[in-house]
């Protein structure tokens, strides 16, 4: 007898396919609401597979339940502010596939209702998600002088709710660049500065869609080339920052970082090599593009009194 309950254990497990977020329920915890369904019996699910997968979107969890049997495949999607009723559900789909008649003698309820459509569930406010990101991108900066320049960041990232706020640092660098096409004195150019943003932002299962508006302060450094003496200037500068991007999040810490900026200079550097005509000036609409990746530091429940740890 203890071999049969063994084995059909083992049975359960190969049958029962469940992913879900990392703050949710197990399989464990489903397959023994199950059993708690079927009044205290080890289920039979030879001839039955499951296949559930939970994802988060915001504040909120939504389930994929496909059941098949001998007779069919049935799918089912349920949405709810946490974890638990929807694998309350899910057991209840799953025991009813199993042996309907016992799970309606414990539970005195013919058909399942889903969470969302309970018409007298009183509904809760979850808290809003709050999450603390360091981003490391690189990219180019392009149309700031007439040379393309390289670019490098690093970020941090406050998101809450669905809109994050960012403070940044970046750093460009441009090669050489002649005065005109015909001239060979030049300069090469430093730049760095700080950024801050806002960013509001809206994410469906990995992906994260968002737009950014804010402000960059930076400092140019200019080092003139090809002349009898090498001199060094600097000087300030103020652009607006509008862009968009995506991000894609493969595992819940870890994400891959594309974004296109434009910035509006409303201060612009001008350098000019003494005895030349001609100066170097920043342009007055320049873009940035940047591809990076980005690691969630820390993050805290988006569920009331559990803590997301993805």
């Amino acid at each position: 007898m203890g071999a049969m309950i063994l084995m059909q254990a083992a049975a359960g497990a190969d049958a029962v396919s469940w992913d879900v977020p990392e703050q949710c329920p197990t399989q464990d915890v489903l397959q023994a609401e199950v059993r708690r369904l079927l009044g205290g019996a080890e289920p039979d699910l030879s001839d039955v597979r499951v296949e559930g997968r939970v994802t988060q979107s915001g504040d909120a969890f939504s389930l994929r339940l496909v059941v098949k049997t001998s007779d069919g495949s049935t799918e089912r999607r349920l949405d709810s502010p946490t974890c638990e009723p929807l694998v309350d559900s899910a057991a209840l789909y799953v025991a009813m596939a199993v042996d309907a008649v016992k799970t309606v003698e414990k539970t005195q309820e013919p058909t399942p209702t889903p969470p969302v459509e309970t018409p007298d569930a009183t509904p809760t406010q979850p808290p809003r998600q709050r999450a603390f990101d360091l981003r490391i991108s690189g990219g180019a900066n392009v149309a700031a002088y007439s040379r393309t320049g390289g670019l490098g960041s690093l970020t941090a990232s406050f998101l809450r709710g669905g809109v994050r706020l960012e403070v940044g640092a970046t750093f460009s660098g441009w090669a050489p660049i002649p005065l005109s096409a015909n001239a060979s004195p030049a300069a090469s150019i430093l730049a760095g500065g700080g950024d801050l943003r806002v960013c509001p932002s809206f994410r469906r299962d990995e992906v994260e869609l968002f737009g950014c508006g804010g402000l960059h302060v930076g400092a140019h450094r200019a080092r003139a080339v090809g002349v009898d003496s090498t001199t060094v200037a600097r000087r300030v500068s103020t652009d607006v920052l509008v862009g968009t991007g995506v991000a894609w999040w493969p595992v819940p810490r870890f994400g891959l970082w594309l974004e296109p900026n434009m910035a509006l200079a409303l201060h612009r550097p001008r350098f000019v090599i003494s005895g030349l005509e001609g100066s170097f000036t920043q342009g007055a609409v320049s873009a940035r593009v940047t591809l990076g990746f980005v690691i969630r530091l820390r993050s805290n429940s988006s569920t009331q009194g559990k803590g997301e740890r993805g």
